[in-house]
């Protein structure tokens, strides 16, 4: 087995914890945002709003505004987690 080198594991894309943990569910996602119909002013997939709401419960975050305005739409968030930035308002 060829052993693996610093430029390999900088190739490859991130893993993370919170993508493992959704795996299991993406196809059901992703074929739910496919299926639902559009609303002529939507802006946001069913996606972004799934993922959002499963890293607010496994995030033991204090609120989803919190999350919300004070983390995710101030950048604070790491970038790999592939979090859209959403208004709370949406959440209302």
């Amino acid at each position: 087995m060829p052993e693996l080198t610093s430029d390999d594991c900088l190739n490859e894309p991130q893993q993370t914890v919170f993508k493992k943990l959704i795996e299991p569910v993406e196809e059901f996602v992703a074929n739910q945002n496919d299926s639902l119909p559009k609303h002529p002013n939507q802006k946001y997939e069913y996606y972004d709003f799934f993922m959002l709401l499963i890293y607010y419960f496994t995030s033991n975050a204090q609120s989803l505004k919190l999350l919300i305005n004070g983390l995710l739409n101030k950048g604070l968030l790491p970038i790999e987690l592939n979090l859209r930035q959403v208004p709370y308002s949406t959440f209302r």
